[in-house]
């Protein structure tokens, strides 16, 4: 069994290229750490993250408090550790401040004073509390640690620093400069949330994502938005070693430290989460909650489990009700993040806590759980259902509608997103089956090697034996729900890994053999090693981590590292040549983040604002629309243009073509002249409207 499981350890991180790559820079670590400061040291800064990390730092610490309020109004205390006191903590916490944070910015009211004033609340009602707190939990602080705790520990402390450096460099991914990002900052500049018709991502749930509106409140002045766009990538990030502990304290009460441990270190140190995190992206959000809320679950239905040696052993469960609220509003914080969370969350759980009660027909647990999930996401379905007609925008469309949803839109969403229209044979055919299975198996660049390996071997375990399998037959559920439901992006099951890590961390010490026990150590310090390389180089995530902010900011390319800048020249060139009071359209071009001055946009799935202002005019009537939306420059992505159309894409209007901007709008009416510092007719170009300056 050991030499099975060596051999796939060590075949799953050979079966792919980058890691292949990464390890050169174990031979020349020079090279990696001159990419951390841009590949020159004068540009080497670290202190002006401080602000950055004390902002983070004070979301999270008043979401830590404002939980334990919160678990204390629920009577479940009592049964908790320490540890998962803090974590449901921190989970109820994190996911009431974004519902507040959703609050003022419907009410229009941004600004920094009411946080500050919730802040002085919670601090006094920690205050009336701390006694309590001392003596009914306290006690654990004293217990015994082991090895493994200790290097779980410190795998976690390094790996979380890196997380977190990452987080604070400006966001590069698609979808981050998209909607995760940008949608904050458009609320944070207009005064208030709202109803985004050109941006149809906006109009989704963004819990995770309102902890980048709170960091904006609290960072003030004109740059806010930026500030507080790091502030809300590092909050997002710090859910990676949130999520690693609850992992950790869901092995420790089932089984023990070893497991834990191991579970932990697998979590933090899967490069899915440091993509993730350090892209601002918020899956990690999703596993967190995910786990949580099974944890909670499982408590409702089991009498012991702890080790007996567990301060918490003797105290007993909660009651009917608190535990089932408890995994509901953690559930429904899920929700509250991504969509899918409701079929591969909410559904399970709330089926499998009705199957337990049948038997004594008592029902409060499972309407305790529908209550906890309707409060801690209804507000979202609630702000939808007034501001679309939909509460579950822009998903359900033939049974809400929704506003600016048509039959063709609600095609073109469900082609991309489910594969609606696909010819059921191609999508669920023999070859679909072996790509699915070889994605989220040996063919992942962000995999974690022991991951898969030591899982299998954890479902051999005799000790909690319905529990492991049980966790399996959750993993296979989501899976199958992620191949049928979704459009199989692989991150969208990361909220599956620290469920798996449980497995595999269970798996790590089935026996108890001084041979088998050497090889686990050997395989996870070879694993830890191969993924601290990926982590911290270029193919997981922008590496900058030590690059001075002040540069970082406008990101001008850099005689060290030329081809390694993340702000597109075109970006560049509008905010330097758009006036105040002016604004540009920018057409194709969905990532936005990094414009500064005022813009009209759209994504693909949204009514084209290039389309509605020049389809069916004649050149008078083109400039007049122009003008009245005072739009000075225009910027045309044919790049994206180009990949949207390409077959199988998500699509785009077929209106934007070469010949009607550059042929009829630039050569023959005159209206637009094309600016040569952003001139590529096959990749984008910014044009200028003539005679936008005489405009009064």
């Amino acid at each position: 069994m050991l030499w099975a499981v060596a051999v796939a350890v060590v075949g799953a991180w050979i079966a792919l290229d980058v890691r292949m790559a990464v390890l050169s820079y174990l031979l020349v670590p020079d090279d990696v750490m001159s990419e951390w400061v841009g590949k020159d040291l004068s540009r080497f800064a670290v202190l002006d993250r401080i602000p950055v990390l004390f902002v983070a730092g004070w979301i999270l610490f008043v979401a830590l408090l404002t939980g334990r309020i919160v678990l204390d109004v629920l009577r479940v205390r009592p049964s908790l550790s320490r540890g998962e006191w803090n974590t449901f903590s921190f989970a109820v916490g994190l996911n009431l401040l974004s519902l507040m944070t959703l609050g003022i910015g419907l009410a229009g009211v941004m600004s920094r004073w009411w946080f500050v004033v919730l802040t002085a609340v919670v601090l006094c009602g920690a205050g009336l509390r701390w006694r309590s707190w001392r003596q009914s939990i306290g006690v654990e602080c004293s217990a015994e640690s082991t090895r493994w705790t200790r290097a779980a520990l410190i795998v976690g402390a390094v790996f979380t620093v890196f997380l977190l450096l990452g987080a604070m460099v400006p966001p590069w991914y698609f979808d981050v400069r998209e909607y995760h990002l940008q949608v904050p900052k458009e609320w944070y500049q207009q005064g208030f949330i709202s109803f985004l018709p050109h941006n149809i991502y906006g109009n989704m749930p963004l819990g995770a994502e309102m902890h980048t509106l709170l960091g904006m409140m609290l960072a003030g002045g004109s740059n806010a938005w930026w500030w507080g766009g790091l502030v809300g990538k590092t909050v997002i990030a710090a859910y990676a070693p949130l999520t690693a502990a609850a992992a950790y304290f869901f092995a420790r009460r089932f089984f023990d430290r070893r497991v834990a441990s191991v579970a932990a270190m697998i979590v933090i140190s899967t490069p899915w989460v440091a993509h993730v995190s350090m892209s601002g992206l918020i899956d990690v959000a999703a596993a967190f909650y995910c786990v949580t809320a099974i944890h909670a679950a499982l408590l409702c239905g089991l009498s012991a489990g702890r080790p007996a040696d567990s301060p918490s052993a003797a105290r007993g469960l909660s009651s009917a009700a608190g535990m089932p609220l408890l995994s509901g509003l953690l559930a429904g914080s899920g929700v509250a993040c991504k969509y899918p969370a409701v079929a591969f969350l909410v559904v399970p759980l709330f089926g499998w806590l009705t199957l337990r009660s049948l038997p004594r027909l008592e029902w409060r647990g499972p309407c305790a759980f529908v209550l906890g999930v309707a409060i801690s996401c209804g507000p979202w379905l609630i702000k939808n259902w007034v501001m679309t007609g939909n509460p579950t925008y822009p998903l359900l469309y033939e049974w809400f509608g929704g506003k600016t949803r048509t039959p063709a839109k609600d095609a073109q969403w469900r082609h991309a997103h489910t594969g609606a229209g696909q010819a059921f044979r191609d999508r669920y055919s023999w070859n679909q089956l072996r790509y699915g299975v070889a994605l989220i198996g040996w063919n992942n660049d962000y995999g974690n090697p022991l991951l898969i390996p030591l899982a299998l071997v954890g479902l051999t375990v005799k000790r909690q034996r319905r529990l492991l399998w049980g966790l399996a037959a959750f993993c296979a559920y989501v899976i199958l729900a992620w191949w049928v439901l979704t459009h199989r992006l692989d991150r969208f099951l990361v909220p599956l890994l620290p469920v798996a890590a449980v497995i595999a961390g269970a798996g790590a010490m089935r026996f108890a053999s001084r041979g088998w026990r050497r090889g686990v150590v050997v395989a996870t310090a070879f694993a830890l090693v191969s993924c601290l390389c990926l982590d911290v180089s270029r193919y997981v995530s922008d590496n900058r981590f030590f690059v001075a902010l002040k540069d970082l900011r406008y990101d001008l390319p850099h005689h060290g590292d030329e081809d390694y800048t993340q702000i597109h020249p075109a970006h560049r060139l509008l905010n330097s040549v758009v006036r105040p009071g002016y604004r540009a359209l920018v057409v194709g071009e969905a990532q936005v983040s990094d414009i500064e001055v005022p813009i009209l946009y759209n994504t693909c799935f949204d009514d084209c604002w290039f389309e509605r202002l020049m389809k069916g005019k004649s050149r008078d009537e083109r400039y007049a629309a122009l003008r009245e939306n005072r739009i000075s420059h225009v910027l045309v992505s044919w790049h994206e243009l180009d990949r949207y159309r390409s077959p199988g894409n998500y699509g785009y209007s077929d209106y934007v073509t070469r010949d009607i901007v550059q042929r009829e709008m630039c050569r023959d009416q005159k209206l637009l002249r094309v600016m040569p510092e952003c001139d590529d007719p096959e990749e984008c170009q910014v044009f200028e409207v003539i005679g936008w300056r005489d405009w009064n």
